[in-house]
């Protein structure tokens, strides 16, 4: 607002001594400000809720997403959150909502992703992928915070 202040003074002296009238910003310009100060889109992670018949949740991506993501491979325990929603406590002592790959289903309580195993609560599985941002459209899910996106499992002894 300061920097408006120090060119208007100028422009308005100058205008009277010359008997130049003012007419406003050049057209487009407001357009063009507020195209400056809007906020960068969001990113995309386009995700379904899955339900299985005994109340687990899982999360499984559905289409092309563009969120940011930091490459991850861990080991751990599959488990639920309090709300049911599919998790890994990995053996760091972090838990991981999980976002499975698109065309993983439930049979009964156990999760069958689409090129791999078999996966059920309280088995031990590593797995590969990234770690996604926070995303608050997840929030169904208590640790919507710390995302693991799923592109590798495997069942471990």
């Amino acid at each position: 607002m300061r920097s408006v202040e120090l060119w208007l003074v100028p422009a308005v002296l100058l205008s009277v001594l010359t008997g130049c009238e003012y007419s406003g910003p050049p057209e487009g310009a407001a357009t063009r400000q507020a195209e400056v100060s809007r906020a960068p889109a969001q990113q995309e992670l386009p995700t379904t809720l899955l339900h299985s018949g005994g109340g687990q949740k899982a999360i499984v991506h559905s289409g092309e997403w563009s969120a940011p993501r930091v490459p991850a491979q861990l080991i751990g325990t599959l488990g639920n959150d309090g709300a049911g929603c599919v998790v890994l406590q990995a053996d760091s002592g972090d838990d991981y909502t999980l976002i499975l790959p698109e065309g993983t289903r439930f049979d009964g309580e156990t999760l069958l992703l689409p090129a791999g195993p078999l996966l059920s609560a309280g088995g031990r599985v590593s797995v590969g992928g990234a770690r996604v941002a926070a995303n608050e459209s997840l929030s169904m899910c208590l640790n919507y915070g710390r995302l693991l996106s799923v592109e590798t499992a495997a069942v471990l002894p």
